[in-house]
């Protein structure tokens, strides 16, 4: 047994011997080296990353590394299969690189293997250049002008997104020239591409033949009574194309030649008309409407001042404008008013004759075939003064007074029942007249100490009747049948009457300082302030509405107060915000104006009717 173990330890260590003796005597054999990838020529877009793959063998031995050169600058290595080594490049320049493996076996043999690549740049910006527009109507080719790519930055190529008929003689080149048709607009489109990559930018081409821009000129209305207008479009030059007039809107007009910028146009009386003036070439047109109108305007009516007679009068001559020759007609009608009469109602200056105390509205109007103007007038004859007598129910009568369009009773009322025969209570000692409370039911009256020349007072209720006034509604109370109790508005016309048609003490006609005028010749206490009521009382009663300082019976007291101080005189009008209350009108022996004032409804004051 040990001596086969003998035997076998010889053999290993005589066959050892011979393999050492056997490579002493020869030569290493090199590695074998090839690149698998990249392929001679391959292109990659800088900053990807090229992997170098390679493949290694030793005959004779073993490969222990392979090492990768880029421009023969060492990159990176490997020592196992597969061989290969992931390149950024990044940082690397653009053009074409030597890509070299070396393989090493373990004897410190070498062998190499070579390619090339090319790293490519991203696309260059593309720029079509600028847009090129022709209007001469003749040039139908031009030089583009792109930008050149850079190198190894990708190539350049023309293409048509739109347009008909066009062609390029080199479709690669930046500045080729290209060819379209008259009246076409293109859109081309220059692209800069690599491999991987690409950019464009586009660029307008338009070969046209623009027309001058349309003027119609301006709007035109013709007031007499032509028919015809020449017209004033801009004539365009010889190369901006050819004009043509045409009707927009509007019958029956005709052109006396359509293609000459400043013809005559015909047209209808009172009619209107949108003419378009169109200024066209092979290619495109522009235009501009104008408006005409044959508009017969008549002359503005003018009908005249208003006029307010107070003499008495009732005719009256008018003084409306005449028309101009040719520009209308006028006519005279009345508006409003009753029992009137035109003498002449084509006359401006007609004689126009009414009734008394009667408002007019005269309306003058001149007109033409196509249309009219009118302006009014109001005239009124009135007759400042005293009219004829009126009796209340117990046969009391009372002088009346024409102020304006009302008619006034000129005293205080007296009568002791309303219209209807009803009685109104008589209340004359104090403490009952105290008990009257300030609402629209407790109706009195009484007199101021038995004067009856004063005539009586009246409570609220008693002056309405039970009947208060909240608008304009007349509100006849205790007035006679025809005549009401006067609304506060009415107060109010009375004093602007007054003021406007000159009755202020000082002859003006603004602020309100119309108390003398209304009130009586005598009894007031004496006042020394110019312009009031108790200053030089024989110039009171300009108007003949004689008021007298009658004072009022107290509501707290049932007393009377005032006399040859104050007259207070009710309206049918309650105070909208407080029951108790209603308006009155008041004269005082020192003031200058008629006062609007509300007092309490139990409180006794004059009453003065006015006609319905």
């Amino acid at each position: 047994m040990r001596t086969f173990k003998t035997n076998i330890f010889k053999y290993f260590l005589l066959l050892l011997i011979f393999s050492a003796c056997e490579k002493e005597n020869g030569e290493n054999k090199l590695p074998v080296c090839k690149i698998i990838k990249p392929v001679v020529n391959d292109t990659i877009q800088i900053g990807d990353i090229l992997t170098i793959s390679a493949e290694a063998d030793d005959e004779d031995g073993n490969v222990t590394e392979v090492r990768f050169f880029a421009d023969e600058v060492g990159v990176g290595s490997s020592t196992v299969f597969p061989y290969q080594y992931n390149w950024d490049t990044s940082d690397e320049e653009v053009g074409q690189h030597l890509i070299k493996a070396v393989a090493k076996d373990n004897e410190g043999g070498d062998a190499f293997d070579e390619t090339r690549v090319y790293i490519l740049g991203l696309p260059t910006d593309a720029n079509a250049g600028e847009d090129q527009i022709y209007t001469d109507g003749e040039t139908s080719s031009t030089m583009l002008a792109a930008n050149e790519p850079l190198l190894n930055h990708g190539k350049g190529k023309w293409t048509i997104i739109s347009g008909e008929g066009g062609s390029f003689d080199n479709d690669a080149v930046s500045n080729t020239l290209f060819t379209g048709l008259i009246c076409e607009s293109y859109k081309l489109r220059w692209t800069i591409s690599t491999q991987f990559d690409s950019t464009f930018d586009d660029v307008k081409i338009a070969f046209e033949h623009t027309p001058a821009n349309a003027d119609a000129g301006v709007d035109q209305v013709i007031t007499n009574n032509e028919l015809s207008v020449v017209l004033s479009g801009n004539n365009p030059e010889a190369d901006q194309g050819v004009g043509k007039w045409t009707i927009v809107s509007g019958e029956g007009g005709v052109f006396e030649n359509d293609e000459i910028y400043n013809t005559a146009f015909i047209g209808q009386g009172c009619a209107a008309y949108i003419l378009r003036w169109t200024i066209s070439t092979d290619c495109s047109s522009s235009y501009d409407d104008v408006n005409v109108e044959f508009n017969h305007t008549p002359t503005l009516a003018n009908a005249g001042d208003d006029i307010m007679y107070s003499d008495g009068r009732t005719t009256s001559t008018l003084s409306a404008n005449n028309p101009n020759v040719g520009y209308g007609t006028g006519i005279w009608t009345i508006l409003s008013g009753t029992g009137g009469s035109i003498a002449d109602e084509t006359n401006p200056n007609s004689e126009f004759t009414g009734v008394l105390h009667e408002t007019y509205i005269l309306r003058w109007t001149i007109s033409t075939d196509c249309n009219s103007y009118e302006d009014d007038v109001e005239i009124e004859f009135l007759q400042d003064g005293p009219s004829s007598q009126t009796t209340d129910y117990d046969g009391n009568s009372y002088e009346t007074v024409w102020l304006g369009k009302q008619l006034w009773m000129a005293e205080n009322l007296k009568v002791t029942h309303y219209a209807d025969g009803e009685a109104i209570p008589l209340i004359t000692d104090n403490s009952s007249w105290h008990d009257l409370g300030d609402n629209d039911t407790d109706k009195a009256y009484c007199f101021y100490n038995n004067n009856l020349s004063y005539g009586a007072f009246y409570t609220y209720a008693g002056a309405v009747n039970g009947t208060p006034n909240d608008g304009t509604n007349n509100v006849q109370g205790v007035c006679p049948i025809g005549w009401h109790v006067p609304s506060d508005i009415e107060w109010t016309e009375l004093e602007n009457y007054l003021i406007k048609y000159g009755f202020n003490y000082d002859g003006t006609i603004e602020s309100n300082k119309i108390a003398k005028s209304l009130a009586s010749k005598t009894g007031w206490t004496i006042n020394t302030t110019n312009g009031t009521v108790g200053n030089s009382q024989n110039s009171n009663n300009r108007t003949g509405f004689t008021t007298l300082p009658t004072g009022y019976r107290n509501y707290e007291y049932g007393t009377f107060y005032g006399d040859g101080k104050y007259a207070y005189m009710w309206s049918s009008t309650k105070s909208a915000t407080e029951n108790e209350w209603a308006w009155t009108r008041v004269l005082l022996y020192s003031q200058v104006n008629l006062r609007r004032d509300y007092t309490r409804k139990s409180v006794g004051k004059s009453v003065r009717c006015i006609k319905d």
